[in-house]
């Protein structure tokens, strides 16, 4: 609740109460002090109380709360720091940074890891705030240090996985060389920001305990550093600290041959090691030269230039020797804070192979294999020559019976390819008719007979309603089944090329009304409205009973796939000498795979209708048949839940445009 302030000349002390209440409940701690001008400070307390004070004339210039402002900071105010364009930074312990204009007293930024637009990503304890020589803020946060990048009002962050030895720093000082020292909850970290390198110190070092305070550091003006912690002070001058310290030295100490180490004096590192062929195995031993703490050391090696193999803590390598490819080893040391060295230890071996890897061995065995060669070459040749006298008597009289059998044989290989094509035709036609009649036609006469039979047995008890119900899905079976054995004719007579086009010129509206006529019962079982929108002017050029098969088709399956009480629209249009006509329903419609291979005889794409009605999958290919054979074109637009539109390209007929 009150400031203490020391001559250091007199070393007299005296008590100053920037701000008091009669409510002790409104008592304010004081935890941060930044000098101002002349005799003002400014003071950061409780519950976001920031004071500017004269503490000459004992009054309260200036205050900043949130009772005052709601946008100002909600925690204790622990750091302050003023920068050159009269920004003063303020650093709260529970809610993040705000920065004011000290003239207008202004809030000009206020950054919060709450506020999720932001882009501060630190935790909102703050515990200082420092700006080096190059302008550059620096925060330290319960979560990491980060940099103010003033550009884009942005901030940067450091932490454990980047070489920090802990996330939480209490103080920030920079020495002579830029470089920045931190004081955190696992030791001192030295960091270089121009190379973002961390060089981490511990109790292991001479400090008094690894965990240090919040505002517990000072510098004078000589460049001694102080941080307080937990068990005392820690002082030190940096400029003293050789960077060097971070590259560990490593030593080579003792080589072993399957496992009988060599003497001092045979051991030459300048010179490569002489191995011979029958060692199996060589460990080498080695240390890194960090004599403040060398249990922190870590050790990495490769063979000759491959990729680092790391080996922790381990001060040996054994190497097996399965092949002779090892030439050099090289083994690096890391210090504690896990910097790899600039240093190296390297060793050279020279493995003797055995006689048969000598370069010797192999040249007299390659002479050997190329006399052999050669003379096999001559008694091959000799005993070719040999045997081509005899070869072209034969070739002579074999090539004569030879242009006799090829000219037979090319007449049967034709003959029997042209009936082998007509069978597999013929094979794969029967195939799916008797695969359709199998598994599409049993459905419809089993409703039939099972019907049937009931009508049979309760013709005479049955109630009239009964019986009608019965009579109503038998008739739907029969008409089911009718449709599905005259798609099974035409199309098997399309396949066998039984079915000849005779086109003429047909009055399209009258001709869809008879369609919708034939269609209506179905259309009215599900109260399905049929229209006719074809103008009475429009004709086309086509085989009728082709026409008639492809639009009983269409509308059957318009009908089959349609919600009860939908509409189904037959449209159409002339365009030069060509009609353009969309039947068009508000059905299921269909999906993508379906659509895709809605015309492929490969794919027996079969599905029931929204009545459960049934079919053999023929219809839409007698369709695509018909089509094809009276030169037209046939379009499909389909989507799940959104119905369908088929469209057809026509040729108009000789009188179109004329009413």
């Amino acid at each position: 609740t009150y400031l203490i302030r020391l001559n250091i000349k007199t070393t007299q002390t005296e008590y100053i109460y920037p701000y008091y209440s009669e409510s002790s409940s409104n008592w304010v701690s004081y935890f941060g002090i930044l000098p101002y001008h002349d005799s003002l400070i400014w003071i950061g307390g409780t519950k976001g109380t920031l004071l500017l004070y004269n503490y000459k004339s004992r009054k309260l210039v200036k205050s900043f709360s949130p009772e005052k402002n709601p946008d100002f900071l909600h925690g204790n105010v622990l750091a302050l720091h003023l920068r050159a364009n009269n920004q003063l930074w303020v650093g709260s312990m529970t809610d993040g940074i705000a920065v004011i204009n000290t003239e207008s007293g202004k809030i000009q930024y206020r950054f919060t890891d709450k506020d999720k637009g932001s882009s501060m990503y630190f935790v909102n304890s703050v515990k200082t705030i420092v700006e080096d020589h190059n302008g550059t803020i620096w925060v330290g946060t319960g979560n990491g240090l980060y940099r103010f990048i003033d550009s884009t009002t942005t901030f940067k962050g450091y932490f454990t996985h980047d070489g920090l030895p802990n996330n939480t720093i209490y103080g920030i000082l920079e020495d002579k060389k830029n470089n920045l020292w931190l004081s955190t909850n696992k030791g001192i970290s030295w960091f270089n920001p121009k190379e973002e390198l961390f060089v981490n110190f511990d109790n292991n070092y001479g400090l008094q305990d690894n965990e240090f305070n919040t505002n517990a550091y000072f510098k004078d003006s000589t460049g001694f550093f102080c941080f307080g912690g937990i068990k005392g002070v820690t002082w030190f001058y940096p400029d003293k600290f050789n960077k060097d310290t971070i590259n560990t030295k490593i030593q080579i100490t003792g080589v072993a041959i399957n496992n009988i180490p060599l003497k001092s004096s045979m051991l030459n590192l300048k010179k490569p090691l002489l191995i011979s062929h029958k060692v199996h195995s060589i460990k080498i031993s080695f240390a890194g030269l960090d004599y403040l703490n060398p249990y922190g050391i870590k050790y990495r090696y490769k063979i000759n230039n491959e990729n680092w193999l790391q080996i922790g803590n381990e001060n040996t390598i054994t190497l097996a020797l399965s092949d002779y490819n090892i030439n050099t080893i090289t083994i690096n040391a890391s210090n504690t804070a896990g910097h790899w060295s600039r240093y190296t230890a390297s060793m050279q071996f020279d493995l003797r192979k055995p006689f048969y890897y000598q370069f010797w061995f192999f040249a007299v065995l390659f002479l050997l294999m190329a006399l052999l060669g050669i003379f096999l070459y001559y008694y091959r040749t000799y005993l070719l020559h040999k045997r081509q006298g005899l070869l072209k008597q034969e070739i002579k009289k074999a090539t004569k019976d030879l242009l006799k059998t090829k000219l037979r044989l090319e007449k049967e290989i034709a003959h029997k390819e042209k009936v082998e094509q007509e069978l597999r035709e013929s094979n794969a036609t029967k195939s799916k008719v008797f695969s359709i009649i199998g598994h599409d036609l049993i459905n419809p006469f089993n409703a039939l007979l099972g019907f049937s039979e009931l009508l049979k047995e309760n013709i005479d008890v049955a109630p009239k309603d009964e019986l009608k119900s019965y009579a109503n899905v038998m008739y739907h079976s029969s008409h089911t089944l009718f449709d599905m054995v005259q798609n099974i004719l035409n199309w098997s007579r399309a396949q066998q090329n039984k079915i000849v086009s005779f086109p003429e010129s047909i009055m399209l509206q009258g001709f869809i009304q008879l369609v919708f006529k034939a269609q209506n019962q179905h259309a009215t079982s599900k109260n399905i409205q049929l229209l006719n929108n074809v103008p009475k002017n429009i004709e086309v050029y086509f085989d009728r009973n082709m026409l008639e098969i492809i639009f009983r088709n269409l509308v059957s399956n318009a009908i089959k796939f349609s919600n009860k009480n939908s509409t189904i629209e037959v449209n159409a249009r002339m365009y030069h000498n060509k009609v353009t006509v969309e039947i068009k329903d508000e059905g299921i419609g269909m999906s993508r795979i379906k659509l895709d291979n809605l015309f492929n005889p490969g794919q027996n794409i079969k599905t029931k209708g929204t009545s459960n009605e049934r079919g053999t999958g023929l219809g839409l290919l007698l369709v695509k048949e018909f089509i094809d054979r009276n030169k037209a074109s046939i379009h499909v637009e389909s989507k799940e839940s959104h119905g369908t539109r088929f469209t057809l390209i026509l040729k108009a007929g000789e009188y179109n445009g004329t009413s």
